[in-house]
């Protein structure tokens, strides 16, 4: 495959990889230039955390989250620097708005803001914290990280105001990949 539009015509989506949430399998297509490592992590954590988490009780922001964090950097930069540079923009969003619109936002905002929270979270909680996240269904009312998640995006955003702020190429992430 030479491109995106190429992908598109094969399987139907514009990705050169996903997994299909309850389906034991993935998809890859072998693009000239991509950088199949971060995707690879990325997709088959999904893949792992459907098959050992189950269906996932608080929404997409989450499940790519967890993504975007098993990825790695991207173009060499961090979740929480890509986070920081939205920040710096004036583009991130209340993780509220992220939680219940995460497909509606600009996916180079809501991918590295969503691995940004999820990375705080593992550092601080640890991954079983993540893992409760994700079983545990949300009252309408109640904050995306839970009773204290309020508390808890403030000491997020307090970490990020020291963190150098960077932005992704997005026409080379559609080429390459991260």
């Amino acid at each position: 495959m030479n491109s995106r539009d190429d992908t598109q015509r094969l399987t139907g989506r514009p990705l050169v990889g996903f997994i299909q949430q309850g389906e034991p399998t993935g998809v890859f297509v072998y693009t000239r230039g991509y950088h199949l490592a971060p995707l690879l992590r990325h997709e088959l954590t999904h893949l792992y955390t459907f098959g050992l988490w189950g269906a996932p009780r608080r929404g997409q922001w989450l499940v790519e989250g967890v993504g975007v964090w098993a990825a790695g950097k991207c173009q060499g930069h961090s979740s929480d620097e890509l986070a920081a540079g939205a920040l710096a923009r004036g583009a991130l969003v209340p993780l509220r708005q992220l939680a219940t619109a995460f497909r509606d936002i600009d996916e180079a905002v809501a991918m590295p803001q969503a691995g940004s929270i999820v990375g705080f979270l593992i550092r601080r909680r640890g991954l079983v914290a993540v893992r409760d996240l994700w079983k545990r269904e949300r009252p309408p009312t109640e904050h995306p990280l839970g009773p204290d998640g309020a508390k808890f995006e403030g000491a997020w955003l307090d970490e990020l105001t020291g963190v150098r702020p960077a932005a992704l190429d997005v026409p080379r992430l559609l080429r390459e990949g991260c």
